[in-house]
Formats: C-alpha cells, sequence, structure tokens
C-alpha cells in the first residue's frame, strides 16, 4: 500500500493539478466552493483555470450560532460548531463536484480557509492571535482528500498579522503588473498592490466593508434581510456628516499604517452598535454613512499609504461589495484617472475571488513555495502555510 507520503509526491508531480478552494467570510452565512485546475505553481509561474463555482448557504442552526456575539457561545458552543462549520464545508465541496460534474475523490488537494471567529486587531492588551473553526481533519477524512487548512497561524507565529493571505493568490491570479491594485470588498476590505517582484507586494487591510452593512440591514429590516441587496436601503438614505465625523475621530485602525488585519472584532456588533448611538437610530440615513465610512477608509488607505509609494493605473474590485451600487460609486468618486474593473473581467469571478485565493494557496504550499510575504503581513520571514490533514 502507497504511503500518504507517496501519494503527496504522486501529486505533486503531476503538470495539472485539481484543487478545491473553501472560504466562508465575516457575513458567517454560507460557503464558497470552488474547483480550479492549476498548472504548475508559483508567481509567475502557475496558471489556474476555474471549473466551477458555488456558494451554499449555512444550515439555519449553523448560521444562527455563528452570527451570536461570541461571548454568547460556551466552549461547548464552539466546539460543536467546528464540526458542525466543517461538515458545511464537505456539503459545499459536493455540490460544486456536482456542478463540475466530478467525483470529490478526483480532487488532488482541497484548500480550507476556515470559518473565522476571531481575529486579533492588535487591539490594547490583546495577544496577537487568530481562530478559525471548521477543521481540516473533519473534511479530510469525510471527502477522502488531502486537505491544507488554518493558514493564518504560521504567519502571526513569526511575528505577522496572519493576513491578509490573499494577497499571495492575487500576484498569480492577476500577475505581476506594475500600478495594478486589487481591491477585495467581503466584510473587511483589503487591498494588494501588485509588483514585478513579489517582494515588492503591498497589502492590508484597509477597514470595514461589507461587515457593518450586513449588521446593519439584518436590524432594520428586523432580520428580513441579511445584506442590503442592491443597496436597496442606502439608496433611500443621505450621509450624515456629523455621524461620519465621529465615526472617523474614534476609529483608530484606519490611520495605522501597514502591516495590519482586522475583523469583526472591530467593525462588527460593537461597531454598529456605537454607530446607532452617534446617530441615534437604525435607519437608512445611517445605512448610506456606513456605506460613506467603508468608502473613505478605502480611498484614505489609497491616498495615505499607497500614493506615495505606487502610481495606481488600475483597481481590480472583487468581493460580495461588488454588487452595492452605492458603495462602489463611492469608491470610484474617490479614484479620479483610476481605470476600476470587476475581477469577471480577468477570468476570476468576483464572487469567488477568495475560494479561488485557497486553492492557489494549497496547491503552492505543496510545491513549496513561500505563500507568507513579509512585505504584506509583518512576518519576520517568508514560510510554507497551512496544516496538512490526512484523508486515511
Amino acid at each position: 500500500m502507497d504511503s500518504w507520503l507517496s501519494k503527496l509526491n504522486t501529486i505533486a508531480a503531476k503538470d495539472t493539478r485539481l484543487v478545491a478552494g473553501l472560504i466562508s467570510g465575516t457575513s458567517a452565512d454560507s460557503v464558497d466552493a470552488a474547483i480550479c485546475s492549476i498548472k504548475g505553481a508559483g508567481i509567475g509561474h502557475a496558471r489556474v483555470t476555474l471549473k466551477a463555482a458555488c456558494s451554499v448557504n449555512y444550515p439555519d442552526k449553523v448560521r444562527n450560532m455563528l452570527q451570536e456575539s461570541l461571548e454568547h457561545l460556551s466552549l461547548q458552543n464552539i466546539a460543536e460548531l467546528d464540526f458542525m462549520v466543517a461538515r458545511a464545508f464537505g456539503d459545499a465541496l459536493r455540490q460544486v463536484a456536482e456542478k463540475a460534474s466530478i467525483k470529490v475523490s478526483d480532487l488532488d488537494l482541497i484548500g480550507s480557509h476556515g470559518q473565522t471567529i476571531y481575529h486579533h486587531s492588535r487591539r490594547d492588551g490583546a495577544l496577537q492571535t487568530t481562530f478559525q473553526i471548521g477543521d481540516g481533519d473533519i473534511i479530510a477524512k469525510e471527502s477522502g482528500v488531502f486537505v491544507f487548512s488554518d493558514f493564518r497561524k504560521g504567519d502571526i507565529a513569526l511575528g505577522g498579522e496572519g493576513a491578509p493571505l490573499s494577497a499571495y493568490a492575487d500576484a498569480v491570479l492577476f500577475g505581476g503588473v506594475s500600478g495594478r491594485a486589487v481591491l477585495n470588498l467581503g466584510g473587511i476590505a483589503n487591498i494588494t498592490v501588485l509588483s514585478e517582484q513579489p517582494e515588492h507586494i503591498i497589502g492590508f487591510d484597509s477597514g470595514p466593508a461589507n461587515a457593518p452593512l450586513d449588521r446593519l440591514a439584518r436590524i432594520i429590516t428586523g432580520g428580513e434581510m441579511s445584506f442590503d441587496r442592491d443597496a436597496e436601503i442606502a439608496k433611500k438614505g443621505s450621509v450624515n456628516d456629523k455621524t461620519l465625523q465621529e465615526l472617523f475621530i474614534e476609529d483608530t485602525f484606519i490611520k495605522r499604517p501597514p502591516p495590519k488585519s482586522t475583523g469583526f472584532e472591530s467593525y462588527g456588533d460593537l461597531f454598529v452598535e456605537r454607530a446607532i448611538e452617534i446617530h441615534g437610530k437604525a435607519d437608512a440615513d445611517l445605512m448610506r454613512t456606513l456605506v460613506e465610512f467603508s468608502a473613505a477608509a478605502i480611498g484614505d488607505a489609497l491616498t495615505t499609504h499607497i500614493s506615495k509609494k505606487v502610481k495606481l493605473k488600475e483597481l481590480i474590485l472583487a468581493g460580495g461589495g461588488v454588487h452595492n451600487p452605492v458603495l462602489v460609486a463611492a469608491i470610484k468618486e474617490r479614484l479620479k484617472g483610476v481605470t476600476v474593473k470587476v475581477s469577471d473581467e480577468l477570468g476570476v469571478p468576483a464572487d469567488f475571488r477568495e475560494a479561488v485565493a485557497f486553492a492557489v494557496l494549497a496547491n503552492d504550499t505543496l510545491m513549496g513555495h513561500e505563500t507568507s510575504l513579509p512585505s504584506v503581513t509583518g512576518a519576520s520571514r517568508g514560510a510554507l502555510l497551512g496544516k496538512l490533514s490526512l484523508p486515511g
């Protein structure tokens, strides 16, 4: 019988590998899954072709537990969620495999980000750490496929932020084009400024994107809407300049220089509660104001932390925020002279850029490429990231 090491060597020796990527973002309502054919490995060498992608909603029980404040979850709840999330990831894997007309067992590798339930923001007194659930062992045993997961901790162990990790994949997917940047509008907005030289790639979280907007949509609609679809609520509102100014005065993250990363801890429930307190109520005006806050944070990041180093010519948008026309318009308003595209125009669907990214990270980890970029995360050195779970 072949050893697991022999099987991995056989996979690594292939000219082209079939790799799945799995992730759930800060919205914590669904799992994004992608299957890619990847020829070769490494920045400037890998060729990635998307075969299929889909988004699968979490079961109601899982979604409701994940969207609770962590303070309301017991240790037992978190341990149970670890298994439930992994099995939801497995369900998404089966559905995307069916969409690609393949068997799950045909896959060579899986890269799973998991579900983040805590990520440090270097807040005062907080230990620099991160926690993703949806254990790779469960996915590997149930799928029969090798899984790389838990990518963030290795970077933090080397003094890095542990995020954003997608900067490496952006360099693979969108090339080292001078003056090109990728802006992901997920729950948190993160920016990658590409370079012909990987050691000069810039990347960091700029602040919120959809996370506070989704939370506010649920509050305004009494839970009927999980997000502001097509900016229906924001379109009815106007910016409250006083609230906007107060939020910026109180914010400690946006002005901080890179490397930096943040999460729901900074721009989730507590942030929205404070915004409602300042504004006076949860309404369309506050939604429009929070859209402006996200766009202004992005604009500040581009002017304060990037424009002095790189002349930006092209910005590629990805993530669920591309479907919010008010947010996109507010970003474009701050980018005069910059060509703005959606990643779909370059062959990477905006809704699945992060799922594709973790397929790339798994592939390149197997092939021995350091996917931690010190210029992005601040780690002391580049490193292989991810833990290997065996299918046997």
